[in-house]
């Protein structure tokens, strides 16, 4: 696509787009930098321009003269996707930062808000009624567009299921520039569902409809243990929550993590602990407190402040982990990365002995490679999340409690992004073997859009919905206008 023909097509936006609400930014604006930015170095493109598009009617006419002009573009909320122009393009970048309305309903418990939101807005909003949603809790700067469209899962999801099992309607812009409200009835309910995880196949989401649930203080914290003779421990101690804890209040996310530090290997695991009420009479973390030395400590909470402590998991080389304030967290990190992950219904000693021995070998290759961090996150889940499954694009049904072991990997250099992605394919082989092996997983389990390599084929993320979600793109895209833009093409 030559320049020329993205010229033309901006001049055409700004002469038919005249609202005040919208705005295009060239290269050297701040507008253009916040637009282009990604949380991730390696997902970053320098686009031809920006667009901050004021409202669904703006970026209806948007969308129209993109597919006229067959001109590349991409949807960024938050920009938290490690995949390489799923969310941004040398093209014409739409920035949703703009689309950030929200409007809590009292009488039917729902939360209307805009697709450029960030989920820590979204729970500060919500905390003058008491109320909350499941939504995003790991990164700061997080957006709810792209975690929704994914599917969503939550420190909530044992007690209300997937982001996307909360959804009550959403506002769309088809790629006719037709903008529509998408329900779980009436004339879009095959939209509906397709959305639910389908990416941004169909159109671009403007506005999302919410449930609501009660939300009071909560109890938890991040705990750090620095030392390696105590890993195996903290590991047994995730074994036993994972195969004992009947709980829903009650989360726990593990980390081993090992970041290589002006030359020094810096190994850490940690426990981020979650409990959605006050502090239980019978501690559900007291196997974690008790394994000394740790930083940190549980306390009680309010909502968002202990989600942004619990961010902290992230980047535990950065910034010392403390309890008297939140710490300090970046938007942004350097370097080039991936996120990586199978799906499992459960967790057991052997299964978590051979996360623990990949994270080890990957850690004794990131001097030669130019690597920063090696990084694997272990999220047990019950096996009763999908019984009010509402349905939706990604497979999520009753019975089948796939959830993602993610692993992640930071190196310096794009010279070595062919090492790095080969070596994480290879150790989720492996740690995907050993969970068939040990009755974790299967080889047609459902790979997770939101934390999966850019080359994850399709069929293997939507699995026996394929079919249908093809059905449903070709009546909302025949023109396959969403090819334009990145993202996993169904």
């Amino acid at each position: 696509m030559g320049q020329g023909v993205v010229d033309d097509t901006i001049n055409e936006i700004t002469r038919k787009v005249t609202a005040p609400g919208t705005q295009v930014f060239t290269e050297g604006s701040s507008g253009y930098k916040d637009g282009v930015k990604h949380w991730l170095k390696s997902s970053y493109e320098p686009s031809a321009y920006v667009i901050q598009p004021g409202s669904a009617k703006d970026l209806s006419e948007i969308i129209k003269i993109l597919a006229e002009k067959k001109t590349p573009f991409a949807v960024k909320c938050g920009g938290h996707i490690a995949c390489p122009k799923f969310s941004s393009t040398d093209g014409i970048q739409i920035y949703l930062s703009r689309l950030t309305n929200k409007h809590y309903d009292s009488t039917s418990q729902t939360l209307t808000v805009g697709a450029g939101c960030l989920w820590d807005e979204v729970y500060g909003y919500m905390e003058q009624f008491k109320q909350n949603v499941v939504g995003g809790d790991h990164n700061k700067g997080v957006g709810i567009g792209g975690y929704l469209l994914g599917g969503g899962f939550s420190l909530k999801t044992n007690q209300f299921g997937l982001g996307i099992d909360n959804i009550v309607g959403m506002e769309v812009v088809l790629p006719s520039g037709l903008i529509v409200e998408a329900k779980a009835d009436g004339q879009y309910a095959d939209l509906f569902f397709a959305l639910k995880g389908g990416g941004n196949n169909f159109g671009i989401v403007t506005q999302f409809t919410l449930n609501t649930h009660p939300q009071g203080k909560v109890y938890g914290g991040i705990l750090v243990y620095n030392n390696p003779d105590e890993f195996p421990k903290v590991l047994a101690a995730t074994t036993k929550f994972a195969t004992e804890s009947k709980d829903k209040k009650a989360a726990i996310e593990t980390a081993i993590d090992y970041t290589l530090k002006e030359g020094t290997l810096k190994p850490t695991c940690a426990v981020n602990c979650y409990y959605d009420d006050t502090k239980p009479t019978t501690d559900p973390f007291s196997e974690f407190v008790t394994i000394v030395p740790h930083d940190g400590k549980l306390q009680e909470k309010e909502h968002l402040a202990l989600t942004r402590k619990l961010q902290g998991i992230w980047y535990l080389s950065s910034s010392k982990q403390n309890d008297d304030s939140d710490s300090e967290m970046r938007d942004e990190v350097y370097g080039h990365g991936r996120w990586g992950s199978i799906s499992v219904t459960k967790y057991n000693q052997a299964l978590i002995d051979a996360v623990a021995t990949e994270a080890k070998n990957s850690s004794e290759v990131l001097a030669a490679n130019k690597g920063l961090t090696a990084h694997y996150n272990l999220w047990p889940f019950l096996p009763t999340i999908y019984d009010h499954s509402s349905g939706g694009a990604w497979p999520h049904d009753k019975g089948y409690p796939y959830t993602p072991l993610l692993v992640y990997y930071l190196w310096e250099e794009d010279a070595d992004d062919k090492f790095w992605i080969k070596h994480m394919k290879d150790a989720i082989k492996r740690i995907h073997d050993v969970a068939i092996a040990q009755g974790c997983s299967k080889a047609d389990a459902p790979i997770y859009c939101n934390i999966t390599l850019e080359d994850t084929p399709v069929s293997d993320i939507y699995r026996g919905n394929l079919e249908r979600l093809k059905s449903i793109r070709a009546m909302y895209d025949p023109g396959r206008v969403m090819d334009l833009a990145g993202g996993f093409k169904i």
